[in-house]
């Protein structure tokens, strides 16, 4: 009998020392770490005390320098003191008296309220004839517009507006929309008012109004400010949209003389060497908002200021009563020293950003309209100043002036608007002398269309068809391909409105932007069944209307 023996082999226990020297390494790590957090704790402190000392210094009265060429005009040749002493007489409308048609059951008492008030109607009138336009921008409410502010645009009942305080270096943001609520009300005026002279048969009243929005539109265009473009794209498209209709309902009331008058009006505004855009007041306006939201150092530079009057209550967590805005807003301010710092771009960063976006656009809109889409691509996109603004929510807002865009899709769709209106009257001229519509654009009258309008997509002529009896006048559109005046199919989205598409990231339909005559788009709802023969006429195409997206003036 044999035995085994296994043996065990047992850890050696620990020296006496190690035990006590690994508690030693972990309480000078948690020294350390407590020292590091402690001198960290004091330099973010440091760092909140400095950055919260710092506040914007306004070196520069943006809104001086903007009103500065107007203040050299004396007041009775500004157009806005003319309007203004209209507007005082002009009753204020009720609800019932904007009809925009005859045979509109509101109709009655819009004729009312314009005959009631024509003499205010005639001083408008004499106002568009002034130039320039010579609005000031000021306080939030001009104290001098309080007399037609308060007929046309009452407070309601119980509630006072408050003002302000007295600001000798007031924001510019804000201030360009303090008028336009006349303006939108006087090119109402003029639009009813041509109504109603080519419903009475008055030709000379009507006249006299198309060539005052022709006028209002000069004066807003002239202002090379790209938010006033709202208001010139909506003179524009009334301009268009009254005499298209004068033309379909009562194509009498124009004698040949006025279709003469109407063609060298249009013509003139098509040729006109518009000032090149400049984006000297867009500068204003950013230079004006980088003082009142980044420090001064004094050396040109500076960093962002959160606790800025602007950046805090404009930009952060603006409903208090929201407790996810408010802990949001709280934790922004925590942030904000270290993120002013070391992580938004400062002061001479932005401008330097801001100056070369500017610099962009005025080249691009310097090109021809049909040459822009090449060099707008990507323009936007990958432009620093948008990296840039993306940072810090305080600045997203200037992110949102996409001066490109806006100005090009303005002037290229006024040039194709007009140039269309153009040779429409062109059309009906020589449809009132023979009879009949032309079968070229090479047998109309050359003293009113002296040479065809060109398509702002291409850099050629405007195309013209005759399908039967129905006349078309179009674009390429969006597609650049000569489609025969076929809009796109009903199937598309948004029909003939995305053939017009001047910016769109969405790949163009397959069909022309029918540009006269404006029929209106066919809702879904409303399509013919199938099923069911279509009573329409079968010789004429379909033709959706692109205009059909005119603004209300009163919204």
């Amino acid at each position: 009998m044999s035995l085994t023996t296994t043996a065990t082999a047992a850890t050696p226990a620990p020296a006496p020392g190690d035990r006590p020297r690994r508690r030693l390494v972990l309480r000078r790590a948690l020294k350390f770490t407590v020292a590091l957090v402690a001198l960290l704790a004091v330099a973010y402190a440091g760092l909140c005390i400095w950055y919260y000392r710092q506040t914007p210094k306004l070196s520069r009265n943006c809104t001086a320098e903007l009103n500065a060429p107007t203040l050299k005009i004396p007041p009775e040749k500004r157009a806005w003191t003319h309007y203004r002493r209209a507007l005082e007489v002009l009753e204020q409308r009720q609800d019932n008296e904007f009809a925009d048609k005859p045979g509109e059951k509101d109709w009655p008492a819009t004729a009312a309220y314009l005959k009631r008030n024509a003499k205010a109607i005639e001083m408008l009138r004499e106002a568009a004839g002034i130039s320039p336009l010579g609005v000031l921008y000021q306080e939030v409410r001009d104290p001098a517009d309080a007399a037609w502010r308060a007929r046309h645009e009452p407070s309601d009942e119980g509630e006072e507006e408050t003002l302000p305080p007295d600001d000798d270096n007031p924001s510019l943001w804000g201030r360009v929309l303090q008028h336009y609520g006349g303006l939108l009300i006087i090119l109402r005026a003029f639009e009813n008012d041509a109504t109603l002279a080519a419903s009475e048969g008055d030709g000379p009243r009507l006249l006299a109004n198309l060539h005052a929005l022709f006028d209002f539109d000069d004066q807003i265009s002239a202002s090379n400010l790209s938010a006033d473009d709202l208001v010139a794209d909506v003179a524009c498209q009334i301009v268009v949209r009254a005499i298209y209709d004068v033309l379909d309902d009562s194509p009498t009331v124009f004698e040949p003389e006025d279709l003469k008058s109407l063609a060298t009006r249009l013509q003139a505004t098509l040729d006109r060497d518009l000032p090149a855009f400049r984006a000297d007041r867009e500068r204003l306006f950013i230079a004006d908002f980088i003082q009142r939201q980044y420090t001064d150092d004094g050396a040109g530079n500076g960093v962002y200021a959160l606790h800025s009057a602007w950046g805090d209550e404009s930009f952060v967590g603006e409903d208090d009563d929201d407790e996810q805005d408010r802990l949001k807003k709280h934790w922004d301010h925590i942030r904000a020293p270290f993120w002013a710092c070391f992580v938004v771009p400062d002061r001479r960063e932005l401008e330097a950003a801001s100056d070369r976006y500017l610099s962009g656009a005025e080249r691009i809109l310097a090109l021809p309209s049909w040459e822009r889409k090449t060099a707008m691509r990507g323009f936007v996109d990958e432009n620093p100043v948008y990296r840039v603004y993306d940072q810090w929510r305080g600045i997203q807002s200037l992110s949102k002036i996409d001066i490109v865009s806006m100005r090009h899709n303005s002037d290229s769709r006024r040039k194709q608007d007009l140039g269309a209106l153009l040779i429409a009257l062109a059309l009906h001229s020589h449809r009132r002398t023979h009879g009949k519509w032309p079968t070229s654009l090479n047998e109309l009258n050359s003293e009113i269309l002296t040479k065809v309008s060109i398509d702002q997509f291409t850099g050629k002529p405007l195309l013209y068809k005759l399908i039967g009896n129905q006349p078309i006048v179009y674009s390429v559109g969006a597609d650049l391909d000569d489609d025969g005046g076929t809009p796109p199919s009903p199937d598309e989205d948004y029909l003939g409105y995305r053939a017009s598409q001047f910016n769109d990231h969405l790949p163009p339909p397959d069909g022309d932007w029918i540009l006269w005559p404006p029929h209106e788009d066919e809702p879904a709802a409303d399509k013919p069944d199938a099923n069911e023969p279509d009573e329409r006429e079968t010789d004429a195409p379909r033709i959706p209307n692109p205009e059909s997206r005119i603004l209300n003036p009163e919204s």
